[in-house]
């Protein structure tokens, strides 16, 4: 409880001192720019293409009403449209791609070479580069109460750091992750998250 109360805190802090200079926060995030990201976490829904209700061992049973949608829900300390590009990118021979995220690690946002994660069979299956992807959206998507970023990492030094607080924050981000992917599951839709 202390924990949501100091992360609700950080968030509201975080925006009132972005909302005084000239920031310009992305379409899905409050604290990136469009030339630097923000070192938090991030949640991001990507609508898929019906066909990989029929293409792969999706788990939905049943038949899909015509009026609901496809969606993977997913989580990332990278900005949205990195991890975006990350799942529905062609991949080369080295298996690496350009990253200019600030994981805490990155805080000039500088071009960093970085190996592109496991892939999403649901989103980019790998035997055929089937891409399933359509449409990416921010986690607000149908008035979901949730807004990027969703959890805001201590960074060390600010005195709310502990031992642990980074498995913590992780852990908060992929919550919320399974919480957006419940709630777009209640409302019907064909949902995958893991």
């Amino acid at each position: 409880m202390f924990v949501d109360l100091l992360h609700n805190i950080c968030i509201l802090l975080l925006r009132r001192y972005r909302n005084k200079g000239n920031h310009m926060s992305t379409k899905y995030c409050n604290s990136c720019e469009d030339d630097a990201t923000c070192p938090n976490f991030h949640a991001y829904i990507i609508e898929l293409d019906r066909s990989v209700l029929d293409e792969t061992n999706f788990p939905y049973e049943g038949e899909l009403p015509l009026d609901k949608k496809v969606f993977y829900v997913g989580q990332t300390n990278h900005s949205v449209e990195c991890r975006y590009f990350q799942h529905t990118a062609h991949r080369s021979e080295d298996n690496q791609y350009d990253c200019t995220c600030n994981l805490g690690v990155n805080p000039n946002n500088k071009i960093v070479r970085r190996s592109f994660p496991k892939r999403v069979t649901y989103v980019n299956r790998k035997r055929d580069n089937m891409l399933f992807a359509k449409e990416l959206f921010a986690p607000n998507l149908f008035n979901l109460n949730y807004n990027n970023p969703t959890v805001i990492k201590a960074l060390p030094g600010s005195g709310l750091t502990y031992i642990g607080s980074a498995k913590d924050e992780s852990k908060k981000s992929e919550e919320i992750e399974t919480a957006i992917g419940e709630q777009l599951r209640s409302m019907g839709h064909a949902v995958y998250w893991n």
